[in-house]
């Protein structure tokens, strides 16, 4: 006895082996349909999982935190210093304080070290710029700092202070 095969409209062997079923109501999609007209991959849903992935990897990251800033208490404790701009050449500070850091931290913040920040009102950080361009030279001319012998400054207080 020969065997039976379905084709689809375009003439194409149905393979889904769902018999009596429409396509998809989604144009050029030839896959079968459920009750609401729709494939599976067009249901407009989102997939679900039954286990959430987690965001972030917490080790990493309190990893790079450390290494970045130091502890908590650390940053915390620099932070209480204020910003270190704050009423030089007339300079209002303006939103949160930052940490910022003298030398880039690279890509994805991996290669920061916890001793070479200072900290800034987010004005001043965003004035400052990156090392080596000439928004660092004119920010540190125009303020009268060196951020680099500064946060050896600040890093040497917190060390002695027990904000480790």
């Amino acid at each position: 006895m020969a065997e039976h095969r379905r084709t689809s409209p375009s003439g194409l062997v149905d393979l889904s082996g769902r018999a009596g079923r429409q396509p998809c109501t989604v144009p050029h999609c030839q896959s079968p349909a459920n009750e609401s007209g729709r494939c599976w991959s067009h249901r407009g849903g989102k997939l679900r999982r039954k286990t959430a992935l987690a965001r972030v990897n917490r080790k990493r990251r309190t990893k790079l935190f450390t290494r970045n800033y130091g502890s908590a208490t650390r940053l915390h404790a620099a932070k209480a210093e204020g910003c270190l701009v704050a009423g030089r050449a007339g300079h209002r500070c303006s939103g949160p304080l930052d940490a910022a850091h003298v030398v880039a931290r690279g890509m994805g913040g991996a290669k920061g070290d916890a001793r070479q920040i200072v900290i800034l009102c987010r004005a001043a950080h965003i004035q400052a710029g990156e090392r080596g361009t000439s928004d660092r030279a004119l920010f540190e001319t125009v303020y009268g700092v060196d951020l680099e012998r500064e946060a050896a400054k600040l890093a040497a207080r917190l060390d002695e202070g027990g904000g480790a």
